[in-house]
């Protein structure tokens, strides 16, 4: 019966043990991958990993999945770190307009972006492809 009990004990906490070197497996790559973040913030949602932390000037997010792979990327910047292709095509088709804010978006498959303008009489969010070749405006609103 004792056999039995610790073989049970195991079977059932394997899992929990196999997610936790998962999590320390995630969070060692990451700490490889990003020497110099601060401020960071883990997170354990649904299965998900989540972590949250500063690069610099960047304010960045990132969710891992199950097996460790990076599922997608959110990075919140100022106009300076914008790619130079977007910002040359917003500033041609919104002049006058100042880029207050960034989000980068990455996913496996993709690179996009949500960029705010502003001008005297309104703010303006635009959506971008990874070039500046694709631009829409997301919403706009009067001041």
């Amino acid at each position: 019966m004792k056999k039995f009990l610790v073989i049970l004990l195991v079977i059932v906490s394997a899992p929990a043990m196999a997610a936790d070197s998962l999590d320390v497996k995630i969070v060692e790559r990451f700490t490889v991958a990003f020497p110099k973040a601060e401020n960071v913030k883990w997170y354990d949602t649904d299965g998900k990993m989540e972590v949250y932390y500063n690069n610099a000037d960047i304010t960045c997010h990132i969710w891992y999945d199950a097996k460790g792979n990076v599922v997608k990327s959110l990075r919140y910047y100022t106009e300076k770190d914008l790619a130079p292709f977007v910002k040359a095509r917003i500033q041609k088709e919104y002049p006058g307009k100042k880029i207050v804010g960034v989000t980068e978006t990455t996913k496996h498959d993709s690179l996009s972006y949500v960029v705010s303008l502003e001008d005297e009489k309104s703010w303006t969010i635009v959506k971008s492809d990874a070039t500046g070749a694709d631009l829409s405006v997301f919403n706009e609103m009067v001041k």
